[in-house]
């Protein structure tokens, strides 16, 4: 969504657009969304990595025994712990994509900027190559989460020695460097001798969260429904500590059968062990795991919610993490509850600076604000200021955007 709000809305400012990216089977990509007048280049992997991804696939599905138990597991660990083959971290399949889309874009007139969104960190690579090759006169790597620096995969050795080594000598050749929030580009300023980093944050598409819903997609029974949209990541991003505090109330004989008005819904397809937590914590008669759905149905869930539950990424060496998410969560109106992390960092600023909703690190906190909440239920609206909406507006962004690329690189 950060790419296409740039492609768009510069098609949509006069500018020749074109969109490098990679044909996909999954319902909600680049190919399945409007297109105002970018051409699209969509670039399949090769065969022989298709066939490996439909196997694995497969596998993730079926119970596993013996040797193939064993390598699945390996294969697991290095995806969820290390990154390695998971778009993030060297080796990774994606690079014989890279080695395609190449060809496919040297049969293209030469552009006077390139921009690589990542990750994968292979863009990067595709990028710095046409720069070299004449396709491109510019270059813009633009950072969505850390490569070498990643808070989340720290790498396989020896290939996270040589990632390091590449990353520096592509920042030095990049023209300019954009990352999503302030403190992302302080990081980067120390690695990136010579200049040009700009801060573009993801922002929201006016039109797209303006979706009028047909009819309410959650009931008026009297229940207050707490949401979360997209995916946990164990021990950083979890929900630990609102089950400990409705485990609390539930312990609470004064307050117990304030549980019966609550329901909360966790809805992606990325939970990590939100399952486990449930049964850990006993909580299974009011935490509902939602499923999958599509991008506009989360959306018009996020505005029919009586609270949205955020989670700050929980470590206190990492700032800067403004995900898409938070932007649509402040444009929705619900009151977001950012729950755990106590260390306050980029996303919880902007929650505090928007008045959007309420930090909550701990159990204790969490069940006095649902104590609160279940005993007068009514939904509450947010009120943005007007001027922090439009900061974040992708159409100035993009705007914002294309004036440094015309200021600093002249293009």
């Amino acid at each position: 969504m950060r790419a296409y709000s740039w492609a768009k809305n510069w098609v949509l400012a006069g500018h020749d657009v074109t969109v490098l990216t990679m044909a996909s089977n999954e319902e909600e990509n680049f190919l399945s969304l409007p297109n105002p007048g970018f051409k699209l280049i969509a670039v399949e992997s090769p065969q022989m990595i298709q066939k490996i991804k439909r196997h694995y696939s497969k596998a993730t599905k079926e119970t596993q025994k013996g040797f193939k138990k064993a390598l699945f597991g390996w294969t697991e660990y290095l995806r969820c712990k290390k990154g390695v083959f998971n778009a993030c971290r060297m080796p990774d399949y994606t690079h014989f994509w890279a080695s395609k889309a190449l060809q496919a874009a040297m049969n293209e007139h030469p552009w006077d900027v390139v921009v690589s969104s990542a990750n994968p960190y292979t863009v990067h690579l595709l990028a710095s190559k046409l720069k070299k090759r004449g396709r491109a006169r510019s270059w813009v790597a633009d950072y969505r989460e850390a490569w070498t620096d990643n808070f989340s995969y720290p790498g396989l050795f020896p290939f996270n020695m040589y990632e390091r080594h590449l990353e520096d000598k592509l920042l030095h050749f990049a023209d300019m460097v954009t990352t999503v929030s302030e403190s992302f580009a302080e990081q980067f300023s120390l690695r990136k001798d010579n200049g040009h980093i700009l801060t573009i944050e993801h922002g929201f598409d006016f039109e797209e969260l303006n979706i009028p819903p047909s009819s309410p997609l959650l009931p008026k029974d009297g229940m207050f429904r707490i949401i979360h949209t997209g995916s946990l990541t164990p021990g950083k991003r979890d929900p630990t500590e609102l089950f400990k505090a409705i485990q609390m109330l539930a312990k609470d004989p004064q307050k117990e059968k304030l549980l019966n008005k609550l329901e909360v819904l966790f809805i992606g397809h990325r939970q990590g062990d939100l399952e486990a937590l449930i049964d850990k914590y006993k909580v299974k008669n009011w935490v509902k795991p939602f499923g999958h759905v599509s991008r506009e149905t989360a959306l018009l869930l996020q505005r029919e919610a009586h609270a949205l539950i955020y989670l700050p990424w929980n470590d206190p060496s990492v700032d800067g993490i403004l995900p898409g998410k938070i932007f649509e969560y402040l444009y929705s109106g619900t009151p977001i509850m950012a729950i755990g992390c106590p260390e306050i960092e980029a996303s919880q600023r902007l929650i505090l600076e928007s008045k959007g909703g309420v930090l909550l690190p701990r159990a204790e906190q969490i069940k006095e604000y649902l104590g609160e909440r279940l005993s007068h239920i009514e939904k509450q609206q947010v009120s943005i200021p007007i001027h922090l909406l439009r900061r974040y507006d992708q159409r100035v962004l993009a705007e914002k955007f294309m004036c440094a690329l015309q200021e600093q690189l002249h293009v």
